[in-house]
């Protein structure tokens, strides 16, 4: 095997089993449809100075869709899978997105105490690792919205599902620590 063919094998196992890990862990990469995108956009507000998390942000659909409808607040992704994450860092440099930080970290070790709003796209299995983290660490007040599917132990808030989109749950920082 020449040097090239070994450095590009390497870069090529490298992205599978970040790609592995990420699915394995939270969710596969899985790109949100514009209808999505329009759906979190029009049921999420934001004020000045607040921050939205978005965790497993894959490539940043979500978080940059929502970042330009809210200028002056401040939108923090994790993705732990090496594709989309570089494809979402590049989106942020030629979208020139001041407001936004794309981070290749574990979603799971991240402190998100000083979060307004989570967003939440992944698979239910992680859910009861989630439920436990924001029971830990978010504000009375923090707004969390799931995406395609409830949490079985707690009632949601508000649901919304606008005509073929997958439905938004509306939970509070506080339903959290009342489960325990």
């Amino acid at each position: 095997m020449t040097t090239v063919q070994f450095i590009v094998f390497a870069v090529i196992m490298t992205f599978l089993i970040s790609a592995s890990y990420a699915g394995y862990s939270a969710a596969p990469f899985w790109p949100s449809k514009k209808r999505e995108c329009q759906n979190v956009i029009k049921s999420v507000k934001l004020k000045e100075g607040q921050k939205f998390y978005e965790l497993g942000c894959g490539s940043g659909t979500i978080l940059f869709s929502i970042a330009k409808k809210y200028p002056e607040a401040m939108f923090i992704g994790y993705d732990i899978s090496i594709f989309p994450f570089l494809y979402a860092r590049t989106k942020k440099l030629l979208g020139r997105y001041t407001n936004t930080k794309i981070q290749m970290k574990n979603l799971f070790k991240q402190d998100l105490s000083d979060a307004d709003v989570v967003f939440v796209f992944l698979m239910e299995k992680c859910y009861p690792r989630l439920t436990q983290k924001f029971a830990q660490e978010l504000k009375d007040e923090s707004v969390v919205v799931f995406q395609g599917w409830a949490l079985p132990e707690i009632k949601y808030e508000k649901m919304n599902r606008p005509d073929d989109t997958l439905p938004l749950y509306f939970y509070r920082g506080a339903q959290f620590r009342e489960m325990l």
